[in-house]
């Protein structure tokens, strides 16, 4: 019986020790189960961070772009008003033959028509002297004739 006892203490050792160290195994399976789980949140919170940030780098990229094509949609309305290359043509053509180099301003024109004016009047003054200066001397000569 005694050999029983023994043998029945050696299994409950036996047994104390492998419950040891499963409960072992099981402390550190937990320990490495909540380190494993903190890894995960961490991760999450830096993918959550990351998707939001590039939510909002999207979302302006979808502005630009809207941007673009306004600016795009406004250029092609704006080309539309512009001429054609027969029509810049035509134009260049009537400036060419109507030399627009040669036209005169308004200031242009007042000065040299009171130049024009100057000597209209200087050129009548002249001839009304000339005659005047004539007589003078028409004068002078039937006097001297008539003094000799």
């Amino acid at each position: 019986m005694q050999g029983e006892a023994e043998q029945g203490q050696d299994i409950i050792v036996e047994l104390v020790n492998r419950v040891r160290i499963l409960e072992s195994k099981y402390s550190l399976m937990s320990e490495r189960l909540l380190i494993v789980n903190q890894n995960m949140i961490e991760h999450h919170k830096q993918l959550t961070k990351d998707i939001k940030g590039e939510t909002e780098e999207i979302r302006n990229v979808k502005n630009d772009l809207e941007k673009v094509k306004n600016i795009l949609k406004h250029l092609s309305e704006e080309a539309a008003n512009f001429s054609r290359k027969d029509e810049v043509k035509l134009l260049e053509k009537y400036i060419k033959l109507w030399n627009p180099i040669n036209f005169v301003t308004e200031t242009d024109v007042k000065n040299i028509l009171q130049r024009e004016l100057r000597k209209i009047r200087d050129e009548k003054e002249s001839f009304v002297q000339e005659p005047v200066q004539a007589v003078k001397t028409i004068e002078k000569s039937v006097k001297k004739e008539a003094v000799k």
